[in-house]
C-alpha cells in the first residue's frame, strides 16, 4: 500500500495497480451487464431440437443462415457486428419488410402498392406443413439474431430499462402468482438444450484462446527454426571464404561445416522437443512461412467446455433433473432482467419509478436476511410468469417491431416467459451473482466495523480491460491487412511478369500497370481487397488475351480509368438497362427504391427453382437491380444473400474492356485503424481496470 496504490484491477495474467481515489472514476459499465459469450456467438440456431424442426420444413430448409457464412469481422459499439442472411443494418426504413420467418416471399406475392401495406394486414401465413409452435421458434431466433445485429450495447442495456413488461414482472414478483385462467403456450425446449448450449458457447472464448495461442507458438516455432537455419548458412559462408582466402585447409573447412550442421541440428532437436529458444530469440529473420494444420490445431486443443454442468449451482440445485433445471433457468431470466435493469438506473443516478423502489428494497432485506449460500435464491420468483405475449403494451410492441423479421402478432396465446428468456441471453448473470456478493461483503463490513475492504477478487475483476486489448488486437490486424507500398510493388512485379513480349503488348504495358495501381489504391479501402484484385488479374488477364496484335491507335492506349471516360455505353449496360425495363415496364432511370425491394422481395424465394436454368434476360435485369442507383443497401445486401444461400451466379461473361465493365467493389470498408497514443491507451485500461462492483453495492447499500 505504498504511496496509496493498491493492487485489484485484475487482468488475465496481469495486475494493474489503481490509486485509492481512482475508486470513484466512473467507469462504462455496460460492457459489464452484457454476456460477450453469447453476443460473440455468430451461430443462428441456439438448440438442437430447435434446429432439427425448423430445417426439417419443407422449401424452407435452405432459407437460413449457416453458420459458415457468418464472420465477426469488425467492431461495432465495442463488440464486433455479424454478417450473414440478414441484411447490414446501416438504416432503418418503414417499409415492407418479411416478419414470420426469414426471406418470407408468399407475403408479398399479390401485393401491388408497398408503401401502403399496414401490420395488420401481414398477419401471419402458413407456409408448408409448419405449425404455430415452430414458427415461435423462429421469431425468437430471430429477434436474438437480428438484435445482435442491429443494436449495439447501449441500445440493447438501455432498451431494457424502457421495456414495460420487465416493470409488470416485478410487480408479479412482489406480490406473489395468480393463477391464469388459461395457461399460457410455452416454447417447446428441454433442460439439454439448454445445457448443450451453453456447452457450446462458451467454447467461442476457448477456440478463440487457443487459436491465438496455436498460431503464436507456431509462428516463433517457424520463425526460430529459419533463424537457425540463417546462421547456419552464414557462418558457412563465413568458413567458405576463410577456406578461399587460404586462411585454413580443406580439411578444416569439412570439419567446420560437419560441427556447425551438428549444433545446428541440434538446436533444432532442443527446439522440437521442448520449444526452448535459448538465446537465438534475438536473431529475428523478417520472413518466414507458416501453414495451418488443421488436424494438429484440433489435437491440441482441449475440446471440454468452460461451462460445466456439474459446476453450475442451479443444475446441482435440480439435483440433476432437466425439467427441475429448466424451469429454474426460466424463473432466473425473469429475476436477472428485474435485477440488470435496477443495477444500470442505480448505477447511472436515473430516477427508478415506485414499483422499481419497492423491488429494490424487498432486493435489499431479502439479501440481509439471507446466508451468502442462499444469494442465488434471493428474489427468484416461485414460479414462472403466467403472462403471455398478447398482453405485451404497445410501447413494448413497437420496440420489438423493428425488428424486420420478427412478428409477434400472430403469438398472442404463448408465453411472455420464452421471450424473457430468450432476451435475458443479452445479459451476463454472473455480474448480478458478483453484486449481491459485494452487498453481503459491504454488510459484513459494516457489521464488523471494519476499516478494509474484504480481499475478493471476483469483486474487483472487470471484463471492460479484456474488451479494450481485444480492440486494439482488431486494430493491429485491419491495419496489418492494408496492402503498403512495398506488397503493392510485389504485387506489380507479378503482374509484368510474361508481359511486353509483343510490340502491342509492350505499348499497353503501362497503362496496365497504371491501371493496377489505380485499382489498388481504391479496392484497398475495402476489407475484401485480395478478393477483388483477383477477380481484376482474371479480369484484365482475359482482356489482354482478346486484344488483337495490331497497331493500336494512341488515344486508345490508356488506364482504365481514363478510357472508361471516353468509352461510348458498353453493350453490357445496354442490355442491363433493357432487361429491366422489361421486368419493371418503365424506363431504368425510373424505377423506384419501393419497385426494386418488391422485386427482391419476389424473387428470392423463386432462385431456388431458377438456379439451375436461369435464364440470360432475368441475370441481366438482376445485375441490373443490384447495380442500380436508387436500391436501398438493405434490399441489395438481401438479395447478394439470396444468391449466396442458393449458389446463383449473375454474373454476364463479356469480351468487353475491364475498362467498360470493373470490378464492382462492395461490402465493409475499412474500419478505423489508427492505434491510440500509448497515453491514451493506458488511461483507457486504467478506467477499465477500476472495479465497479464495489460501487454498486454500495449504490445498493444506501440506495433509498
Amino acid at each position: 500500500k505504498d504511496d496509496g496504490v493498491q493492487w485489484k484491477g485484475l487482468l488475465p495474467g496481469v495486475q494493474l495497480p489503481y490509486k485509492k481515489q481512482a475508486q470513484q472514476v466512473k467507469k462504462d459499465i455496460i460492457p459489464e451487464l452484457l454476456n460477450q459469450e453469447f453476443l460473440w456467438d455468430a451461430d443462428y440456431h441456439s438448440y438442437t431440437s430447435w434446429r432439427k424442426r425448423i430445417e426439417a420444413l419443407p422449401r424452407l430448409n435452405a432459407y437460413f443462415p449457416r453458420t459458415p457464412a457468418l464472420a465477426s469481422d469488425y467492431f461495432h459499439s465495442g463488440r464486433r457486428l455479424l454478417r450473414g442472411a440478414i441484411p447490414h443494418p446501416q438504416r432503418v426504413r418503414n417499409v415492407l419488410r418479411p416478419f414470420s420467418f426469414p426471406l418470407n416471399w408468399e407475403l408479398y406475392q399479390n401485393e401491388s402498392n408497398v408503401q401502403e401495406q399496414t401490420k395488420d394486414e401481414r398477419k401471419f401465413k402458413g407456409i408448408g406443413s409448419a405449425d404455430q409452435q415452430t414458427f415461435f421458434q423462429i421469431n425468437l431466433q430471430n429477434l436474438k439474431y437480428e438484435a445482435k445485429a442491429r443494436l449495439g450495447d447501449r441500445d440493447i442495456v438501455e432498451g431494457l430499462t424502457k421495456l414495460e413488461f420487465v416493470e409488470s414482472l416485478m410487480e408479479e414478483h412482489l406480490s406473489g402468482r395468480q393463477s391464469a385462467a388459461e395457461a399460457p403456450i410455452f416454447a417447446e425446449r428441454s433442460g439439454e438444450d439448454i445445457l448443450e448450449y451453453l456447452e457450446r458457447v462458451t467454447q467461442v472464448w476457448l477456440f478463440k484462446n487457443k487459436y491465438y495461442d496455436y498460431v503464436i507458438s507456431e509462428v516463433v516455432n517457424q520463425n526460430e527454426k529459419s533463424a537457425i537455419l540463417l546462421d547456419l548458412r552464414t557462418q558457412l559462408k563465413i568458413a567458405q571464404g576463410r577456406y578461399r582466402e587460404g586462411k585454413i585447409s580443406l580439411d578444416t573447412l569439412n570439419k567446420m561445416k560437419k560441427d556447425l550442421r551438428d549444433f545446428a541440428l541440434g538446436k533444432l532437436k532442443k527446439l522440437e522437443s521442448t520449444g526452448e529458444t535459448g538465446d537465438i530469440i534475438a536473431k529475428r529473420v523478417r520472413d518466414f512461412r507458416f501453414k495451418f494444420d488443421e488436424a494438429d490445431f484440433k489435437a491440441r486443443v482441449d475440446n471440454s467446455p468452460l461451462y460445466r454442468r456439474d459446476n453450475d449451482p442451479d443444475f446441482l440445485k435440480s439435483e440433476g433433473d432437466v425439467s427441475k433445471f429448466l424451469d429454474l433457468k426460466r424463473r432466473r431470466a425473469e429475476a436477472t432482467l428485474c435485477k440488470v435493469r435496477i443495477i444500470y438506473k442505480l448505477y447511472e443516478g436515473q430516477k427508478l419509478t415506485p414499483t422499481e423502489s419497492k423491488y429494490l428494497q424487498t432486493w435489499r432485506q431479502q439479501l440481509k436476511k439471507s446466508d451468502i449460500f442462499d444469494i442465488p435464491q434471493v428474489m427468484l420468483p416461485p414460479a414462472t410468469t403466467s403472462k403471455t405475449i398478447g398482453q405485451l403494451s404497445q410501447n413494448d410492441d413497437k420496440f420489438f417491431s423493428q425488428f424486420a423479421n420478427v412478428d409477434l402478432t400472430s403469438f398472442d396465446k404463448f408465453a411472455l416467459n420464452d421471450l424473457v428468456f430468450e432476451w435475458a441471453n443479452f445479459f451476463d448473470q454472473n455480474v448480478v451473482s458478483r453484486v449481491e456478493l459485494g452487498f453481503k461483503a459491504e454488510q459484513v463490513r459494516r457489521d464488523w466495523e471494519l476499516d478494509f475492504e474484504l480481499p475478493i477478487d471476483s469483486l474487483y475483476a472487470t471484463k471492460e480491460a479484456k474488451l479494450v486489448c481485444e480492440e486494439l488486437d482488431e486494430l493491429i490486424w485491419r491495419k496489418e491487412a492494408i496492402l503498403d507500398n512495398d506488397t503493392q510493388e510485389s504485387i506489380i512485379e507479378m503482374f509484368q511478369m510474361g508481359r511486353g513480349g509483343s510490340l502491342s503488348d509492350r505499348k499497353w504495358l503501362p497503362s496496365d500497370l497504371q491501371s493496377l495501381r489505380d485499382f489498388m489504391s481504391t479496392a484497398n479501402l475495402y476489407e475484401r481487397r485480395l478478393e477483388f484484385l483477383r477477380d481484376w488479374f482474371l479480369a484484365k488477364n482475359a482482356e489482354v488475351l482478346n486484344r488483337p496484335v495490331m497497331p493500336i491507335p494512341d488515344e486508345y492506349i490508356k488506364s482504365d480509368n481514363e478510357l472508361a471516360k471516353i468509352l461510348p455505353e458498353s453493350g453490357r449496360t445496354a442490355r442491363i438497362k433493357e432487361a429491366v425495363k422489361r421486368f419493371f415496364k418503365k424506363e431504368y432511370d425510373q424505377v423506384t427504391a419501393s419497385e426494386l425491394n418488391l422485386f427482391v422481395e419476389n424473387i428470392g424465394g423463386r432462385l431456388y427453382i431458377l438456379k439451375k436454368y436461369i435464364p440470360l434476360p432475368l441475370k441481366y435485369a438482376i445485375a441490373g437491380v443490384l447495380d442500380h442507383p436508387n436500391i436501398d443497401e438493405l434490399d441489395r445486401n438481401k438479395l447478394l444473400a439470396f444468391l449466396h444461400l442458393f449458389e446463383v451466379e449473375v454474373k454476364v461473361k463479356s469480351s468487353e474492356l475491364l475498362a467498360a465493365e470493373p470490378i464492382r467493389l462492395e461490402g465493409e470498408k475499412v474500419q478505423e485503424t489508427t492505434l491510440p497514443p500509448r497515453e491514451v491507451l493506458q488511461e483507457r485500461l486504467r478506467v477499465a481496470s477500476t472495479p465497479f462492483v464495489p460501487q454498486i453495492a454500495l449504490k445498493l447499500w444506501s440506495a433509498t
